[in-house]
């Protein structure tokens, strides 16, 4: 993607978030956000989904990311993921049939089929399974603002479609970096609310963005923005699509992708940290915007692997391993 391309399409998914008067998959359908993903890849991941979090927006763009990585042709109507918590498939078979327990963003509500990845001791294959087989119940927990569901079911062989095997650990780590993103532009939404407070907000006559201790909270949350931001980059660089722009340049590591969404996770909680503290009393208000972006925070951080669990993971790998699984080209 060239820089006028990349600066021309933010422009254009600005405004699609910015819109009050349409719904973001409509507008992002509108502007052809699935041929930009096909072509460019990760850059337009990155894109997409920061601006989505910039702007505590919700959307379907997940779905997209997962099917692709799925490497489902024809994009279904939904996609299912992995039940808050969990980084395993939402879905494990028997002889019966399946047992379905995860995550559906709100795209599953007009849809007439989902796609399940199903997780059994030889791998990991894809079916389609009608809505009508499924409970959807809506996540009414910290942030019912980011409109996901819960789905379980109980299906049987019969009424499944075949579907191929898929690489689960592929799919994995597209989610993970793709919500790696909204929670990078989720902290930048409160860094940018903080320091709107602070050059605005006088105290003892002088604007309280003048205080070094208020400006030190400022300056942490914008580094480790800045540090997961690079991390995200630095996997949606390989994350490239079919396009002219594109080709096999290079493979995304899994432990790559664990590492920006925990690097993201504690970018996000340290910038609400510290937003909190500069807002102050304002801050603690439940009218504030403030807190969509920290509700949100608190939920992002919790889907396709927490950043606590992810650290614990990376850590017991290294320990196994005797060796840092880094090399990420930060």
């Amino acid at each position: 993607m060239e820089q006028s391309e990349r600066e021309q399409f933010a422009e254009t998914v600005r405004k699609v978030f910015d819109r009050t008067d349409t719904l973001p998959d409509d507008g992002l359908e509108a502007i052809g956000w699935r041929d930009a993903l096909a072509a460019w890849g990760g850059p337009a991941i990155s894109i997409v989904l920061g601006a989505q979090g910039r702007a505590c927006a919700t959307s379907g763009a997940i779905d997209d990311v997962v099917a692709g990585a799925l490497g489902l042709d024809a994009a279904p109507d939904a996609v299912l993921l992995p039940r808050l918590g969990s980084q395993q498939p939402p879905t494990t078979a028997s002889d019966e049939g399946v047992t379905v327990a995860g995550v559906a963003t709100a795209r599953i509500l007009a849809a007439t089929r989902v796609a399940v990845a199903v997780g059994d001791p030889t791998g990991c294959r894809v079916v389609r399974v009608p809505t009508e087989l499924l409970t959807v119940e809506p996540i009414l927990g910290v942030d019912a603002d980011a409109r996901l569901f819960s789905v379980t079911a109980e299906v049987a062989t019969g009424d499944l479609e075949d579907g191929p095997s898929v690489d689960w650990a592929r799919a994995l780590a597209f989610g993970q970096v793709s919500v790696a993103c909204e929670l990078v532009g989720v902290g930048r939404g409160m860094l940018e609310l903080a320091i709107e407070h602070a050059t605005s907000r006088v105290q003892f006559g002088r604007t309280i963005g003048s205080f070094q201790a208020v400006r030190h909270r400022l300056v942490d949350s914008f580094i480790a923005l800045e540090g997961a931001s690079a991390a995200a980059a630095a996997c949606c660089d390989v994350m490239i699509g079919d396009g002219p722009d594109g080709g096999s340049a290079g493979t995304l590591p899994s432990a790559h992708a664990a590492m920006a969404k925990a690097l993201a996770g504690d970018a996000a909680r340290t910038a609400a940290k510290h937003a909190q503290q500069v807002l102050a009393g304002i801050g603690f208000t439940s009218e504030h915007r403030f807190h969509h972006y920290f509700r949100r925070t608190l939920l992002l951080d919790r889907l396709l692997g927490s950043r606590t669990a992810i650290t614990q993971e990376i850590g017991q790998t290294a320990l196994d391993a005797r060796r840092v699984p880094m090399d990420l080209p930060l």
